[in-house]
């Protein structure tokens, strides 16, 4: 199940591609930014330029926080009704979910900004790696088919734009088309015309400090 996940997730490179496609999709559909789920911060760090942040967070407690940076990225989650729910072992994670976590990133465990202290899944890729690692845990056969959250949590990152047309519809009530979404997911130069069909009423220089946030190229 878990493996599953880890299968799903891309490389590190398309990582950050995606979750700033996704955070320039929120922010055309979504004026209102403590409305929005989905965030990316390319100057998370002034003083490091290779620290980036992706988040989510659904405004009821739920999120993930991903970090990145020189040496390999790492994904934190917390799903309110997994059986990882730290509210189950006195209000501390479960020392699975980190275990084997590299020394390489483990400032990522020490940041306040991440709430490491609720979560119920933990994913990391150093650079060089062939994968993507999470803590050997044995979730008990009555857990269900999403024991940490993270496949409900993470499934956005499939990479796949119908996954996130499924979600504008569902969140924003909003008819959107795959090939848009395919656009920004390349990353392409937004346009009028694009924001547009995304039925976005605001221009394009109203987007100004979003595209520099989100570090996604600005079209004419």
């Amino acid at each position: 199940m878990v493996d599953d996940v880890a299968n799903m997730l891309p490389d590190i490179p398309n990582l950050v591609r995606l979750c700033k496609a996704i955070a320039m999709l929120d922010a055309i559909l979504c004026q209102e930014w403590e409305l929005r789920y989905y965030s990316f911060n390319s100057m998370w760090n002034k003083d490091d330029q290779s620290e980036m942040m992706a988040s989510m967070r659904d405004g009821s407690g739920e999120h993930y926080f991903i970090w990145f940076m020189r040496e390999g990225a790492a994904i934190k989650g917390f799903a309110r009704e997994s059986v990882l729910n730290p509210v189950n072992n006195d209000g501390a994670p479960y020392p699975e979910v980190f275990a084997d976590f590299p020394q390489e990133l483990s400032y990522f465990l020490r940041e306040a900004a991440f709430a490491i202290e609720d979560t119920t899944f933990c994913y990391w890729r150093r650079q060089g790696d062939l994968a993507w690692h999470s803590g050997d845990i044995s979730f008990p056969t009555t857990a269900g088919a999403d024991p940490d959250g993270s496949r409900n949590l993470l499934r956005i990152l499939d990479g796949r734009p119908e996954t996130y047309v499924d979600y504008a519809r569902d969140y924003y009530e909003l008819e959107i088309d795959e090939a848009d979404v395919h656009h920004i997911y390349q990353l392409k130069p937004l346009n009028a015309d694009l924001l547009l069909r995304l039925q976005s009423d605001r221009k394009l220089d109203d987007f100004a400090e979003e595209i520099k946030e989100i570090g996604y190229i600005r079209g004419t």
